[in-house]
Order: structure tokens, then C-alpha cells, then sequence
């Protein structure tokens, strides 16, 4: 995400404000899941693999 910002031509700070607000205001409020797991070789050891956004939906009444 941080080369990506700098590849479209923002400076370096307008680039950390974009993460920053992606993950601490935007994500947040739409919701996000945490993608973690292992390698093979350190099976002990879990790491972050990804932040997903989902747009979380509130769960409707049904009418019987």
C-alpha cells in the first residue's frame, strides 16, 4: 500500500495519512477481519498475513 501511494505521485506523508486513515477511520467502520497463519517451517510462530475489508451487513427480521 505504501508503494502504491508513492507510484501514484503522492509525497510521503500524504502517503502515511492515506494508510492511516484507510486503517484507523475507514476499515473500522465498515469492518474488518484479520487473515493470519503459519509457515511450515515455524509452525509455532503466527504472523498477519492480511487485512480484508468486508462491509458488514446488519441481519434483517424475517416476517412469519
Amino acid at each position: 500500500m505504501y508503494w502504491n501511494g508513492l507510484k501514484r505521485g503522492q509525497s510521503e506523508a500524504e502517503t502515511l495519512d492515506w494508510i492511516s486513515n484507510t486503517f484507523n477511520e475507514d476499515y473500522p467502520k465498515k469492518g474488518m477481519l484479520f487473515a493470519v497463519g503459519n509457515q511450515a517451517k515455524r509452525p509455532q510462530t503466527w504472523q498477519l498475513l492480511g487485512v480484508l475489508r468486508v462491509d458488514l451487513d446488519t441481519q434483517g427480521t424475517l416476517d412469519l
